[in-house]
């Protein structure tokens, strides 16, 4: 009988102390500790439960409860290694944050403790642009690098560490290169000249896949691509198969970069000339 309430005592205090601890989208800046872990293969294209395509190369994470939108500050104790995530899904587990694999072993997670603390959402921009923040995250110096400076907006070029960014010397570059005088008849300005080929470029398309004539293979297609491309999808029967693509129109190095982007959705994807009339 002593060995039961013992039990129970110890459940009541397990269960008061992990909802006490449970994290919210209001705890701005609060610190918990949570287990990170990372998603598997299979989800790769699958939606999300906001209603994103899920990729592993993103920096989106999933928990139990927290608000779809939530940023949240990552940092693997063990290296001091930081990203950024956004929620926009949901894992069954208590207590454990679901990243994204590429970005989750960037810092060293796999199955382990890590630290995350929500930030707000005037970070946004920071979220999106954390590329250009490596150094700060990998150092684990994002916010005391961040805070009490104002947040980028997308029209800014100027780096957070500016201060790293070698200045010029105005005055010794005013007395070593003086400016040349203007000359009293300058020369007309030249026409720029017109490549006599450039009428010949090479426009291309972008085949995504050939699929089975079958209502639900064309449907499970349609979900998996984007939907800022939904709007160009072409489809044209090929004997038995229906192949799937973008008409964009684009050079080839351009067609690349989008083929690359939509590589883990549609591997086989390949670009198609557009014939010239």
């Amino acid at each position: 009988m002593k060995r039961f309430i013992t039990l129970i005592l110890l459940s009541t205090f397990t269960l008061s102390t992990l909802f006490a601890q449970s994290i919210t989208s209001s705890d701005t800046l609060k610190t918990f500790t949570l287990r990170g872990t990372y998603y598997a293969d299979y989800f790769v294209g699958r939606h999300t439960a906001n209603g994103e395509i899920f990729r592993q190369d993103k920096y989106t994470a999933a928990h139990r409860t927290l608000q779809f939108g939530t940023l949240l500050l990552v940092t693997n104790p063990a290296n001091n290694k930081q990203l950024i995530v956004k929620v926009n899904d949901r894992c069954m587990g208590y207590g454990i944050l679901d990243l994204a694999k590429k970005p989750a072993q960037s810092i060293g997670v796999s199955s382990t403790k890590i630290i995350v603390q929500v930030l707000p959402q005037s970070y946004y921009y920071y979220w999106e642009h954390q590329d250009e923040y490596v150094e700060v995250l990998r150092n684990g110096k994002f916010l005391e690098t961040v805070q009490g400076r104002p947040i980028p907006s997308e029209n800014d070029t100027t780096a957070v560490l500016a201060e790293n960014i070698p200045q010029k010397n105005t005055k010794e570059e005013k007395t070593s290169n003086p400016k040349p005088k203007p000359s009293p008849n300058p020369p007309p300005p030249q026409p720029a000249s017109i490549p006599e080929d450039s009428h010949k470029v090479q426009l291309y398309n972008l085949e995504l896949c050939a699929i089975n004539k079958t209502p639900y293979e064309s449907n499970s297609v349609m979900q998996k691509i984007p939907i800022r491309f939904r709007n160009l999808v072409h489809m044209r029967e090929d004997g038995r198969k229906v192949r799937i693509w973008l008409q964009l129109s684009m050079k080839i190095n351009e067609i690349k970069e989008i083929q690359a982007d939509l590589y883990e959705l549609f591997p086989m994807s390949r670009a198609v000339e557009i014939e010239k009339n």
